[in-house]
């Protein structure tokens, strides 16, 4: 089973997202899939400085999800989100990618959002965990 981590970082009740390398149209969690010799945390940490330039100070565990293939060209992963509540950088995206504070319903919902069912989830635990946190709809 391959394995990947995501991190949720907020400001100001919003959501940072990052476009698909794919489909620049398409935005969702900073993260991606683990290297050789590493953990997902660590996937995560290193994700977050390649994509963002962003440094992960403080993280908190928020759940994990198996998905499952449903055909032969895709494989099956462990993906982890994380929720990063101390954090520095001055925030820039890789070349080729764009990064814009988002709203909760549009890294879930809306028409732009890359994984979307995952994303729901994360943010649905989020919520719970942290009942005092504010996210922008």
């Amino acid at each position: 089973m391959k394995k990947a981590g995501v991190a949720i970082f907020i400001k100001n009740g919003f959501i940072l997202g990052i476009s698909r390398r794919n489909d620049a149209s398409k935005f969702g969690l900073i993260g991606g899939k683990v290297s050789e010799n590493e953990t997902i945390l660590e996937a995560v940490i290193r994700e977050a400085k390649e994509e963002a330039n962003i440094t992960i100070n403080k993280c908190f565990f928020l759940y994990s999800r198996e998905e499952f293939s449903s055909s032969e060209d895709s494989e099956n992963f462990q993906s982890d989100c994380y929720f990063v509540y101390d954090w520095v950088g001055n925030i820039k995206p890789e070349d080729g990618l764009q990064l814009e504070w988002m709203t909760w319903k549009e890294l879930s919902e809306g028409s732009s959002a890359a994984f979307p069912e995952f994303n729901s989830q994360a943010f649905k635990v989020l919520k719970e965990k942290f009942p005092k946190i504010h996210l922008e709809e």
